[in-house]
């Protein structure tokens, strides 16, 4: 699973973990590599997204959560409504010491299916990597 090593700027893995906590928990470490080799990397679970993006451009985020939330409309907007949230930095840990890295985070939860969010990775020319 290289996106750093690969031609793609951007890269999504479609997982079939329950939530997306242990990305949470584990990606910021690649923050600085992402922004270096100005790349991203997006997880896909059957209902939520995590990426983390060394250049923002790759990526509308905004676009994203609108089409997340039109799907949800379409599907007739019952239950719980799509959640999104972003940000501009991470904080890495190096130690015992925490940097933060210009680098963007978002984390969308509560989707009706990800297909929404493949449509949109695929329409960027997104490589699939495969663990």
């Amino acid at each position: 699973m290289d996106i750093l090593g690969s031609s793609g700027s951007l890269g999504y893995v479609e997982t079939d973990a329950d939530s997306p906590t242990t990305f949470i928990s584990n990606c910021p470490a690649w923050a600085q590599r992402l922004r270096d080799a100005k790349k991203g990397l997006v997880f896909v679970g059957d209902n939520y997204a995590y990426g983390l993006l060394g250049d923002a451009s790759l990526l509308d985020v905004g676009a994203l959560e609108k089409a997340v939330q039109e799907e949800f409309k379409a599907a007739g907007g019952q239950g719980k409504a799509p959640g999104m949230m972003s940000k501009t930095s991470v904080d890495m840990k190096v130690g015992k010491s925490t940097t933060k890295v210009p680098a963007s985070m978002f984390n969308a939860t509560n989707l009706v299916s990800k297909q929404v969010v493949l449509k949109t990775l695929a329409a960027l020319g997104a490589v699939k990597i495969v663990p």
